[in-house]
């Protein structure tokens, strides 16, 4: 596993414990990798460089979005792995899922055929996320007649949350503070059942994720301290185990005791325009990190000034195309589309019946801070001397962004020189026209970088193999 430094295990509230630690779900399989660049050129943070042949990640820069998952061919960046038999530690074990779970199967399986292998599966309750939707929805619009900062910036989404934290650290001020929808939740089925007189130690809930930074999210929640999420499971994972238990649950009867039906706006809120339907004023829906990128770049600059609310979604298709989600996205919105089509007109609110109640302050979180990585020095007049140190190596650097050097792009790394991570002579074409580095010089800062052997014939690799 390659990444610059250690994660912490975070713990639960029922621990007492904070979350505040920098956690990563994300990794680089050595032994997997070849350095093919492809997460290297489409890492948001450029928070990639290429060292001894391997993708390395930098901690401080990833913000876990997945996207050099979905880029590597050599399937080497891997997710950490849950362990389902870790349900069995409490007596009432809940599978708390996304409603685009539902949307992974096919459209003649029912909502509560799935629900049901999922308690064949030894949950004990199941629950949707999306049940604390319209309680989250009133929060918005409390948060948005309460803060005076213009767009209000949707926190569903962690990696955005993380991206503005990295790349557009004055726009932070702008945030939604309140808990993700999956917190509310759980707070709200452990208040259900501390009401019946079942005990916190005894209850379990865990959340099956479509993507990393949910994972992130939930043991180093941003802003937050505890977490009401006792663990996670990959949703591809239990898609794949359930799938299986399908086959096997028609003729067993187990009911749902815990079966809330969502409302059409509860089933569609984790989808690309569910949030901002419902906010105050002029709402915009943006989703995929380069457009949401593109767009925060205009209003980080005040290109843009006169929106009330912005919901960000990191992935294309939002929740739906998490790069856990072993379905098709397009296909999977069209079914939750149906779902919302047929659901009911009502809107149940979150266990309304003998319900425990939530008040707005207990879902607020505290401001959220930028990460300092991106910044050249702390000391802004040190930053300014190396500034210019960039803009002088720039003069000279070729400005073709091969990835040559290890590095996503000229101006990358000529910061990474300017930081002493990196040296001018990385640089291919730097060697070829200062002519200054003899071929066993040239030779050594090639393996340095790519690894030993590296350039010698090999038809092993991806497209050259013999199939025949």
């Amino acid at each position: 596993m390659r990444n610059d430094n250690t994660h912490t295990d975070t713990k639960d509230k029922k621990t007492g414990t904070k979350t505040n630690a920098i956690y990563h779900a994300i990794y680089v399989d050595d032994k997997l990798c070849t350095g093919c660049t492809h997460c290297l050129k489409n890492c948001p943070t450029k928070a990639i460089r290429i060292n001894n042949g391997v993708a390395c990640i930098n901690n401080g820069k990833c913000i876990d979005c997945g996207e050099c998952i979905r880029v590597c061919h050599s399937n080497a960046v891997k997710i950490e792995q849950g362990n389902f038999n870790s349900i069995f530690d409490y007596k009432y074990r809940v599978a708390l899922i996304p409603a685009i779970f539902s949307g992974q199967f096919a459209v003649d399986v029912s909502v509560d055929r799935i629900h049901k292998a999922l308690l064949f599966a030894g949950f004990t309750h199941v629950y949707e996320e999306e049940q604390a939707a319209d309680f989250q929805k009133k929060a918005i619009h409390t948060f948005q007649n309460e803060s005076e900062q213009r767009p209000v910036i949707s926190s569903f989404c962690p990696a955005i949350v993380r991206l503005i934290q990295v790349r557009f650290p004055t726009l932070t001020e702008n945030l939604l503070l309140v808990k993700s929808l999956a917190d509310i939740t759980a707070m709200k089925i452990l208040k259900d059942f501390a009401a019946q007189g079942i005990k916190e130690s005894e209850v379990g809930i865990f959340y099956i994720t479509p993507c990393p930074a949910k994972i992130v999210a939930i043991k180093s929640p941003v802003g937050d301290e505890y977490t009401y999420v006792t663990g996670i499971l990959k949703l591809d994972e239990v898609f794949n185990m359930i799938s299986k238990n399908l086959q096997m649950i028609d003729n067993v009867h187990i009911t749902n005791k815990s079966r809330i039906h969502l409302s059409k706006t509860e089933v569609k809120w984790s989808l690309t325009g569910g949030e901002a339907e419902h906010a105050l004023g002029r709402c915009l829906s943006i989703d995929g990190i380069a457009n949401v990128t593109e767009f925060l770049d205009k209003v980080d600059d005040e290109a843009i000034d006169d929106i009330d609310y912005l919901e960000l979604r990191a992935c294309d298709q939002s929740c739906a195309g998490g790069v856990l989600c072993p379905g098709n996205r397009f296909l999977s919105v069209e079914k939750l589309g149906l779902r919302a089509k047929n659901a009911e007109e009502i809107n149940p609110v979150l266990f309304e019946k003998n319900s425990t109640p939530i008040s707005f302050d207990e879902i607020k979180v505290p401001p959220v801070k930028p990460r300092k990585v991106f910044g050249l020095d702390d000391n802004f007049s040190v930053a300014l001397k190396k500034m210019e140190k960039v803009r002088k190596y720039l003069c000279f650097l070729p400005g073709f962004d091969c990835g040559a050097c290890g590095a996503p792009d000229c101006n990358s790394f000529a910061a990474d020189v300017v930081n002493g991570q990196a040296t001018l002579s990385n640089c291919v074409f730097m060697q070829f026209s200062n002519g200054v580095v003899g071929p066993e010089h040239g030779k050594k800062l090639v393996e340095k970088i790519w690894g030993i052997n590296r350039l010698q014939k090999d038809c092993t690799k991806k497209g050259a193999e013999n199939e025949s």
